[in-house]
């Protein structure tokens, strides 16, 4: 983070620094918490703090560049063409980038540079930051008197999540969907951020994201999910009679908004879940059972997912691993699930032909993701 007496000459009206560094200033001071990747021909380039931080985490030299007027300031830079390898490495470190790109033709003068886009663990699209087998959820969390309200989405594949979790063991109950979903970021209200007792519940190694109360404030959140879907109420997604799953799902349209407003369009609806649906199992009990991961080394092979999933696609790699993270207790839901898994037993010449068909079919939810956000590449067109 640049430092705070060399922003604030921006607001005295100090004009000693050089043009360049004051447009980078200037650009800083509206993104504090995220480190600036500052555009200057073929390299990003980060300076002050920020260069610090990236030289440490990046490890790539730290140097000096000459900003006119006698200034020289620290400097750490990575080249444009390989810049989403990096930034990749500084989220999954927990640290948020804005990106600053060079607008117009080059010419005389100073050029004009922007913050085109925001990127956070939690809003990544890039395939090459993501597993490709798993979700990368972004979520939010409400306090209520009884409980909280809980709501993810994954802008990746476009599913939007919420469901309230009350009673006397709601943190237990927390801490147990939040191991299960293991959140990229999580989005939390000021007043709770440094409340021990939902720290003590994130997974570790989930990005913490503090966000003023007055974003998770129900009349807000309600008017964000109604203007978003277009709708008079919200009784049509059940969400009326859950206001702090409102307010949760409500402060995600707002966060996304600012970050990624691209996304939004791929967000189409939301689905209200009770999580009396599924057995509630904690961290120790998925450990030990080894449903996703191998107990001893962290690794697929060796888990239960290993042993079952013969997906031929990322997208039934991601819907095979939540089934297992979220066992049915609904005897109907149960039979309905049973019932498929017949019609394929007993079809095997029908199997070995959706499986051919499908092993060549791509990742279409993340591909449709990325299309909505207009950011495919030609081999993505290919892949659809």
């Amino acid at each position: 983070m640049a430092d705070l007496n060399q922003l604030n000459f921006l607001d005295e009206g100090d004009t000693a620094a050089s043009p360049i560094r004051r447009q980078y200033l200037d650009i800083k001071r509206r993104h504090p918490d995220a480190i600036l990747l500052f555009r200057l021909g073929d390299f990003y380039e980060t300076f002050d703090d920020d260069a610090h931080l990236v030289s440490a985490e990046l490890e790539i030299a730290l140097t000096g560049r000459d900003m006119g007027r006698g200034e020289r300031v620290p400097l750490a830079g990575i080249p444009y063409h390989a810049a989403e390898a990096y930034i990749g490495r500084l989220l999954a470190r927990g640290h948020k980038v804005a990106l600053a790109e060079q607008l117009g033709t080059p010419g005389r003068g100073l050029m004009a540079r922007e913050v085109v886009r925001v990127i956070t663990p939690g809003t990544i699209i890039e395939d090459s930051m993501l597993p490709a087998r798993s979700n990368n959820y972004l979520v939010s969390i409400v306090a209520a008197p009884d409980g909280v309200g809980l709501s993810m989405v994954d802008i990746s594949t476009g599913e939007f999540l919420a469901t309230e979790i009350r009673g006397q063991q709601w943190q237990m109950t927390l801490a147990a969907e939040l191991e299960r979903s293991r959140p990229a970021e999580c989005l939390l209200p000021r007043s709770l951020a440094e409340d021990p007792a939902i720290l003590r519940v994130l997974p570790p190694g989930s990005c913490v994201t503090p966000r003023e109360d007055v974003t998770f404030a129900l009349p807000a959140c309600d008017r964000q999910l109604r203007d978003h879907f277009g709708v008079a109420t919200l009784d049509g997604f059940g969400l009326t009679a859950a206001p702090v799953a409102t307010r949760a799902a409500g402060s995600l349209l707002s966060y996304l908004r600012e970050t990624q407003p691209a996304s939004l369009g791929e967000l189409e609806t939301i689905h209200l879940y009770s999580l009396d649906r599924y057995m509630k199992l904690d961290a120790a009990a998925r450990q030990h059972l080894e449903l996703t991961a191998n107990a001893v080394t962290g690794a697929v092979e060796g888990s239960l997912l290993g042993v079952l999933d013969r997906t031929r696609t990322a997208m039934g790699g991601r819907l095979i691993r939540r089934w297992i993270g979220q066992p049915l207790l609904e005897l109907s839901d149960i039979e309905a699930r049973l019932d498929g898994v017949e019609e394929l037993v007993s079809s095997p010449l029908g199997r070995a032909e959706m499986a051919e068909a499908l092993s060549n079919v791509g990742d279409l939810e993340r591909l449709a993701s990325r299309a909505a956000q207009l950011s495919l590449a030609p081999r993505d067109c290919l892949s659809m």
